[in-house]
């Protein structure tokens, strides 16, 4: 396990519940370009919160986006805004909209229970909308090749003609969005 999950876990297991967020506890934001590790440092810091008997829900941005040209938009900073963020902030069991990737549409929507903290995680977690709710962001960054090569390697080689486009999409969402300083850790070479 990353030392700085245990740095992250100890940190987050601190904090007071965030204010806006009322019964639903603590957020955690987990941005940055694909393939830089946010979901396997999501998933340590779940592993040891939990290890302290509370309870995580593990949201990945991935499921939220409507397909590749449906993530990164207006469109989806309103769904955060108006849809996916206060039904995570209700702090009760709530369902969030699942793309499925493989058939390119939705499928079924995922099931969340109430839980002490919330780890949203993905690229565009820490977006704007985000961070009012947010109790502690992470930015994790790699070189673009290395993100390149762990996203081909992950998903398959033949998505290089689709994340080329990608990474100038996401480069360009974080310049805008201002994701990398607003966060409370900035990570470079993460899991």
């Amino acid at each position: 396990m990353n030392p700085i999950s245990f740095e992250i876990s100890k940190k987050a297991l601190a904090l007071p519940p965030h204010p806006k967020m009322g019964k639903a506890g603590i957020l955690i934001t987990i941005d940055g370009p694909a393939g830089s590790g946010k979901t396997t440092l999501a998933s340590e810091i779940a592993s040891l919160i939990e290890r302290e008997q509370k309870s995580v829900n593990q949201i990945h941005m991935d499921s939220l986006y409507n397909g590749w040209d449906g993530a990164l938009t207006n469109g989806m900073r309103t769904r955060m805004r108006n849809e996916i963020l206060p039904e995570i902030v209700k702090g009760e069991n709530f369902q969030l909209p699942s793309y499925d990737w493989l058939i390119d549409q939705w499928g079924e929507p995922q099931s969340f229970h109430t839980a002490d903290f919330t780890i949203l995680e993905g690229v565009g977690a820490g977006q704007k909308v985000s961070r009012p709710f947010a109790s502690l962001s992470i930015w994790i960054e790699v070189s673009a090749e290395l993100a390149m090569e762990r996203v081909l390697e992950r998903d398959g080689f033949h998505l290089e003609p689709q994340m080329k486009r990608w990474q100038k999409l996401e480069r360009e969402h974080f310049t805008e969005e201002a994701t990398k300083l607003a966060a409370d850790y900035q990570l470079v070479g993460a899991p």
